[in-house]
């Protein structure tokens, strides 16, 4: 996602914890702009996102559904063993960490 200079000047002042007014009186502008961009924003995010995830749908070799209550581990168990299964090569990051 590609965003203008003053829609990442926004995001940026309001991962800080920022509020809307606070961005505005910094920016010049008001509080209402602020909240219209960041709409912007989302919207723009969530249309990108719906497309990446159309397109790795029609791309992906392999497809893995998780129930409501699988651990992370075992979430990446089974990725793993459905990538053997369908000799999809990944590398093993699970243990990196140690």
């Amino acid at each position: 996602m590609t965003l203008t200079r003053r829609q990442e000047e926004i995001l940026k002042l309001r991962s800080k914890g920022l509020s809307q007014t606070t961005v505005s009186r910094l920016l010049g502008t008001t509080r209402e702009n602020v909240a219209l961009i960041e709409r912007r924003i989302r919207r723009k995010a969530k249309r990108d996102l719906e497309s990446l995830t159309s397109y790795l749908r029609a791309v992906s070799t392999v497809t893995v559904s998780l129930e409501k209550g699988y651990t992370i581990k075992d979430s990446v168990d089974l990725v793993m063993r459905e990538a053997d299964r369908a000799n999809v090569k990944l590398k093993n990051y699970v243990n990196r960490a140690s």
